[in-house]
């Protein structure tokens, strides 16, 4: 949870780009189910991985697998998106910015 809420503060100026903004909703998306489970003492799965579960479970598949394609689904958005997000943090500020601004 904590690691959630400093990485969505820590990309928030690379938000503006495609994938920094991915990793900002996943890294927020990690912290508010974090939080919950912590102030309720019960598991809380994020909304990425409700939505990947939900969406096997339309296609048939049973709730436990469905929810086990929703976590690995989670964890793969998270590191894609945050293997994105830390080679752009390694480029030229000046190129990041022509980038986000389209110059």
């Amino acid at each position: 949870m904590v690691l959630g809420a400093v990485a969505a503060y820590a990309t928030a100026p690379l938000a503006m780009t495609g994938w920094g903004a991915v990793f900002f909703v996943s890294a927020l998306d990690n912290a508010t189910a974090g939080l919950e489970t912590l102030l309720t003492g019960k598991y809380q799965q994020t909304a990425t991985a409700s939505f990947i579960s939900g969406r096997f479970q339309s296609l048939g598949y049973d709730k436990e697998s469905s929810d086990l394609a929703g976590e690995i689904g989670d964890m793969a958005v998270g590191i894609i998106s945050g293997s994105a997000v830390a080679r752009l943090a390694n480029e030229n500020p000046l190129v990041l910015w022509n980038r986000v601004t389209g110059r």
